[in-house]
């Protein structure tokens, strides 16, 4: 029994031993701001997390996993190389080929009375855009 305990301690300590722990900062790269919400993931595993509020995450990062993933919505993905870093800082940098079109829809409980649809024309917003008066 004693040796069992001996050993499990060991299998424990050893565990334990065999991840890293990674902080940082995620940013937006155009207004510097806090990425809130930005995944950080290990690459080719399961393991990662999510910044906070002010951008910051901590992640145990498996022994021999060196690469991770920063994403967020709207931004391109940012490939990092932890290897022999304890703290990071990442600026996400926006990715304006991700959405050429965006169609927003919308539900809920309303009265027909207070319902108003509104329609735009293409026409219309390139007249408005070159300063003219519609």
């Amino acid at each position: 029994m004693k040796k069992f305990l001996l050993i499990s301690t060991l299998l424990l300590s050893l565990a334990a031993m065999a991840q890293v722990t990674v902080t940082g900062t995620v940013t937006d790269g155009s207004i510097g701001e806090p990425a809130i919400g930005a995944s950080v993931i290990v690459a080719g595993t399961t393991t990662g997390t999510v910044t906070d509020t002010d951008g910051h995450f901590t992640l145990d990062v498996p022994e021999g996993k060196f690469i991770l993933q920063v994403s967020m919505v709207g931004y391109k993905t940012q490939v990092v190389n932890i290897k022999g870093k304890s703290s990071i800082s990442v600026t996400l940098q926006e990715d304006s080929q991700l959405m050429d079109e965006a169609v927003v829809v919308g539900y809920g409980v309303m009265k027909k009375r207070d319902l108003s649809v509104r329609s735009v024309r293409s026409k219309a917003t390139t007249s408005a855009r070159a300063g003219r008066r519609i």
